[in-house]
């Protein structure tokens, strides 16, 4: 079944490059797009597992900057969709032969045909620039893998940073946990919301991004666990947004620390501007939205996995 869907995929992938290409020779006859593409996907397969997901590399960056300067904006966002057929190609040759677990191969073909169904795409120019399509790209690389609900996971390292950013408390309790807990900061698998796959973020599909992670971790036995950073992992946002607790209280009850980080104005933008009281209170100067850290170590994410009700996990329907 995998191999059929893989297969079907990569048809999918050729005809999509097919497409792209002929508006990118139609736009732009001097450009030529093969050797390009072959160095684009090579330079970003080559960067370190921990970078983040928008992090493109100087060279990389600098070679999409001089495509857009040179062939116009246009024509650098039809190369980057290009690129990331390319990255996805590239992925899926060895597909079944990857050390994933069948589940989380299943999610990760879904997520691939919802992504190249919008294709081409109508997003924020330019696309090197754009958070949705860098976190495609990282699909589409798999530097980041679908793990349920609308969560992709990446491999990332925690700074030390975290230690100094909130109470003389919570630097002990830090400091305990990374040195008992985790023995460590990195590695770790940190999470991020796909915009979207916002329709799937509700408490079935996170249990299921919890599951998915727990799958990856049984596959990877040096990650030391899962973290997350939001405005909503906030304590104070369960008593101002109840119905947003779902999103760490499973976690904070199976062993998950909550750490704060800071506030910044991406941070109050996020917080407020779906919320008319979120930023009422905010206005009033009764709620300032700061970004918290969520991170859950490997032992106690692997047991809360293996007690929980069994949960239909990757389910792609709307929940």
């Amino acid at each position: 079944m995998l191999e059929d869907e893989t297969a079907s995929l990569l048809n999918t992938i050729e005809h999509k490059q097919n497409t792209l290409s002929s508006f990118l020779n139609k736009d732009a006859p001097d450009f030529t797009s093969e050797s390009s593409l072959e160095s684009g996907v090579n330079r970003l397969l080559q960067l370190p597992d921990i970078y983040g997901y928008s992090y493109l590399g100087h060279n990389l960056y600098e070679m999409l900057e001089s495509i857009s300067g040179n062939f116009g904006e246009k024509n650098s966002d039809i190369f980057c969709q290009l690129l990331a057929l390319a990255c996805a190609r590239r992925s899926l040759t060895n597909f079944n032969q990857s050390n994933l677990q069948t589940p989380l191969k299943t999610l990760y073909l879904k997520w691939l045909i919802k992504i190249f169904d919008d294709f081409p795409l109508t997003m924020d120019h330019p696309l090197h620039n754009n958070n949705l399509f860098l976190k495609y790209l990282a699909i589409c690389s798999m530097r980041c893998i679908p793990v349920g609900g609308a969560w992709v996971a990446e491999l990332s390292g925690v700074s030390r940073k975290i230690l100094f950013s909130g109470s003389a408390l919570q630097f002990l309790k830090a400091a305990i946990f990374f040195s008992l807990k985790t023995k460590g900061f990195r590695l770790f698998y940190q999470i991020h919301m796909v915009q979207s796959m916002k329709h799937l973020v509700n408490e079935k599909g996170r249990n299921e991004c919890y599951k998915g992670v727990a799958l990856l971790l049984n596959n990877i036995p040096n990650v030391k666990g899962m973290f997350a950073c939001s405005w909503y992992y906030d304590p104070v946002v369960k008593e101002i947004s109840p119905h947003l607790s779902y999103l760490c209280e499973s976690a904070v009850r199976s062993g998950a620390q909550v750490y704060k980080i800071g506030s910044s104005q991406t941070d109050i933008n996020n917080a407020t501007q779906r919320s008319s009281k979120r930023r009422i209170l905010y206005k009033e100067g009764k709620y300032l939205p700061t970004n918290h850290m969520l991170i859950w170590s490997r032992k106690n994410l692997l047991e809360w996995a293996s007690i929980s009700e069994k949960i239909d996990v990757f389910n792609f329907s709307e929940h």
